[in-house]
């Protein structure tokens, strides 16, 4: 009997779901069931919970979001203690029936988890899983009229090969927010630049754990949230940050033809300000000597 048949029939089937989680290197999968399973060369083990949303079919054009329901105790969920993980964690749930001869899995669903929350009464966590499908609701914007780069650093626009402004070294501190390295304070000093890695961001090699770089003294580069887990002796490896102003892409990187900011744009915005810097709106009438008009004409 194959699958479809095994789908429609209220009795023969044995239906489980193989959920497979991946954030940067890191691989969770867990079966719906109380025995593991195997599937392209991943182990999915049991956990005490884990089930999800029925996913909803709509004529609408908007891509429902499914909720996955997992036991908090399982090893996923420490990605999100205390932060959200800052690569995209994605889920991929497969449908399989166990006495299936084909031995045959169809996916049921490909979504990015953009949310999660922990019922600690439960034990519960409640992860948010949006279709990929979503990302077609997103509007494409044109470039900003900015002086700093519309691009991001090491971008497909900005093109600039991040393997020319790494920097790997192994952790000798960690302090919170902040971690320290003597490779990060010489680094800095051979390009003359104390701020060289600040808006650049640090990647942790064990499990891919990314954070912003918000500042730098010295040795010490402070980020915006710490890493979780991470202990002296860890391995990381630190990329050279940008403030996408016109003098850094040429001076820095050496990428000042794909600059994509306008840096000579006027200071003055002529929808906020008026032509004599009163900083009253555009179309406001305004006396030339100063102080606005008593009339609709301009006149003192």
């Amino acid at each position: 009997m194959s699958f479809e048949d095994k789908e429609q029939s209220a009795f023969l089937g044995t239906p489980e779901r193989l959920f497979l989680f991946t954030v940067g290197p890191l691989v969770y999968g867990y079966v719906q069931s109380a025995m593991p399973a195997a599937y392209n060369n991943i182990t999915y083990d049991p956990v005490a919970q884990i089930d999800m949303d029925d996913i909803a079919q709509a004529l609408s054009e908007d891509s429902p979001t499914v909720e996955i329901r997992i036991d908090a105790s399982a090893p996923l969920v420490q990605q999100f203690i205390p932060y959200m993980p800052n690569t995209m964690m994605q889920v991929r749930v497969y449908r399989h029936h166990v006495e299936d001869a084909d031995n045959e899995y169809k996916t049921e669903l490909i979504a990015d988890i953009v949310s999660a929350s922990i019922d600690e009464e439960t034990g519960v966590a409640i992860l948010s899983a949006r279709m990929l499908a979503s990302a077609f609701d997103r509007k494409v914007p044109w470039p900003a009229y900015q002086k700093p780069c519309n691009y991001v650093v090491y971008g497909p626009g900005c093109q600039v090969n991040r393997d020319d402004f790494k920097t790997e070294t192994l952790l000798v501190g960690i302090d919170g927010a902040r971690i320290s390295s003597p490779d990060f304070a010489a680094v800095a000093a051979l390009h003359n630049d104390p701020r060289w890695f600040v808006l650049g961001y640090v990647v942790r090699l064990i499990d891919g754990q990314t954070r912003w770089i918000i500042g730098q003294e010295g040795e010490v580069l402070r980020l915006r949230s710490p890493f979780v887990g991470a202990q002296g002796g860890d391995a990381v490896v630190a990329f050279a940050g940008c403030d996408l102003l016109k003098t850094t892409c040429d001076e820095k990187f050496n990428n000042l033809p794909r600059h994509m900011g306008f840096p000579w744009g006027p200071i003055k915005n002529p929808f906020t300000d008026n032509l004599y810097g009163t900083g009253s709106a555009a179309g406001t009438p305004v006396n030339p000597r100063g102080g606005f008009s008593n009339n609709s004409n301009g006149t003192p």
